[in-house]
C-alpha cells in the first residue's frame, strides 16, 4: 500500500491536481481487483477500503469489496457493501451531469498544467517555475445499467446472510439429514481459509505464516504505527496527516479486515477447532449439493 500512498496521497499539504483522489481511488480499486483474482480475499477487502477513503463517491471499489466478501462467504457484509455501492451508483445516475464543477465525482479528460507561473503565483510563491503538465483521464464507475443485476445480487446476499445467522444444528443431525436427502437450506460458513490465503489442506505452519503476514499488515496496533511513521513532527502536518484519507484508508482497512484475520486464525490454529469447522463445511457442503447449491451471481 505505501508505494501508492507515498506517491500520490498529497502529503504534507501538497497541491492536489483535478481528479487526484480519484485516480488514486481507480489505482487501489485496479489493486484490489488483481487480488480477487489471486485470491488474496484480504488485500482486496484492505485496498477497497483504502480506495473508498480517498474518494467516498466512487461506486466501484464497495462493488469490488462485496465481491472479495462474498467470496469468503462473507455474506452480511458483503450484502452491506454492494447496497453502499447501489446507492452510489443510483445517486450519481441522477445528478446533473458536469464535467469540471465537481473533480471527485466527475474527471475529465483533458490536462491540467502544475508548477508553472499562474499555479506560483496562486500558492504566493511568485516566479513561477518550470510548469508540468499532468494528464487528466476519466476513471470510470459502475454503469447504472447494472443497477437491476446488482440488485438481484444483493437479495440473494441478503438471504444468504439471514440463513447463515441462524442456529446451527448438531453435527449429528445435520449431517444425518444431508444424507438421507432431507431438506437443507444451510449457508456455507465463513471460508477460513480464502480470508488467510491459503489451501483447504494447509499445514499449521503455512497457517500460522499466513496469518502473521496480515497481522503485520493490517493489525490496528501495528497500522497506528505506521501511520505515526508517515506523519511528519510538525503540529499542522501532524493535524493534516490525521484527517488525511491515508490515515482513514489505514483506519478502515484494520477494522475492517483484522477482525476477520484473526477470526479465521483463532479457528485453524486450534486442531480441534479446525475439525469442527471442516466438518460444518463439508456437513454444509453435502446438503447444498443434493439440493441445488447456495451459489450467488458473480458481482464482476
Amino acid at each position: 500500500g505505501r508505494g501508492i500512498i507515498g506517491c500520490c496521497s498529497g502529503a504534507g499539504g501538497r497541491r492536489r491536481f483535478p481528479g487526484e483522489r480519484r485516480m488514486v481511488s481507480a489505482l487501489y480499486c485496479s489493486r484490489a481487483a488483481a487480488h480477487v483474482a489471486m485470491r488474496l480475499y484480504a488485500d482486496a477487502v484492505a485496498d477497497c477500503c483504502a480506495a473508498s477513503a480517498h474518494d467516498e463517491t466512487y461506486a466501484k471499489p464497495w462493488k469490488c469489496r462485496a465481491e472479495a466478501l462474498a467470496s469468503v462467504n462473507a455474506f452480511g457484509p458483503a450484502a452491506v457493501a454492494l447496497e453502499r455501492c447501489i446507492q452510489l451508483t443510483a445517486a450519481a445516475a441522477a445528478a446533473p451531469k458536469s464535467s469540471t464543477s465537481n473533480p471527485k465525482t466527475a474527471v475529465g479528460s483533458g490536462s491540467v498544467t502544475i508548477g508553472g507561473a499562474a499555479d506560483g503565483a496562486a500558492a504566493g510563491g511568485g516566479g513561477g517555475g518550470a510548469a508540468a503538465t499532468v494528464e487528466v483521464v476519466e476513471y470510470g464507475d459502475v454503469d447504472a445499467r447494472e443497477l437491476p443485476l446488482l440488485r438481484h445480487i444483493l437479495q440473494r446476499l441478503q438471504e444468504l446472510a439471514r440463513v447463515a445467522a441462524a442456529p446451527v444444528p448438531p453435527a449429528a443431525t445435520a449431517l444425518l439429514a444431508a444424507m438421507v436427502g432431507a431438506p437443507s437450506a444451510a449457508a456455507p460458513p465463513i471460508d477460513h481459509y480464502a480470508v488467510l490465503g491459503v489451501a483447504h489442506q494447509a499445514s499449521a505452519v503455512d497457517i500460522r505464516a499466513a496469518y502473521r503476514r496480515l497481522a503485520l499488515r493490517y493489525h490496528p496496533d501495528k497500522a497506528a504505527v505506521a501511520a505515526a511513521a508517515s506523519a511528519s513532527v510538525s503540529p499542522a502536518e501532524a493535524r493534516a496527516a490525521a484527517a488525511s484519507p491515508v490515515r482513514a484508508a489505514v483506519v478502515a482497512a484494520a477494522g475492517t479486515v483484522f477482525p476477520m484475520v484473526a477470526e479465521a486464525y483463532a479457528v485453524l490454529s486450534d486442531s480441534a477447532s479446525r475439525r469442527a469447522y471442516d466438518l460444518r463445511r463439508a456437513r454444509v457442503a453435502l446438503g447444498n449439493k443434493r439440493h441445488g447449491g447456495t451459489s450467488t451471481a458473480a458481482i464482476s
